[in-house]
């Protein structure tokens, strides 16, 4: 689910400025379809929550402990590399473009070859 401020977002919006730029009618009606379906994955996604992470407690659950430290490490440093890149994106975009210039080159070059 891309919430904006999150890498989600950031990848979402990416695929659907890319796909809008196209001029071609399929890709401005795949892309609207695809804007929409944000909504229905928003829907399940949040449920999906609601249903395994709220709410009582089931039978059998009670003596779980909570979270070592070394797991709330490793989730701290996830979450701060998703908000990292939800909100300054282009820090990551600059440190992999070079090298996605130099794989697409090849590409475009494979291409005109056949």
């Amino acid at each position: 689910m891309g919430l904006p401020g999150l890498s989600g977002f950031v990848a979402e919006m990416t695929v659907f400025m890319g796909s809008w730029e196209n001029p071609g009618l399929f890709h401005r009606i795949a892309t609207i379809a695809a804007c929409m379906s944000i909504v229905v994955t928003a829907v399940y996604i949040l449920r999906a929550i609601s249903q395994t992470a709220m709410g009582p407690l089931k039978p059998g659950y009670e003596n779980l402990k909570d979270a070592n430290w070394n797991e709330k490490v490793a989730a701290i440093i996830l979450i701060a590399g998703i908000i990292a890149i939800g909100v300054a994106p282009f820090w990551l975009n600059d440190l992999v473009s070079p090298a996605t210039e130099i794989i697409m080159k090849k590409l475009e070059a494979v291409h005109t070859a056949f």
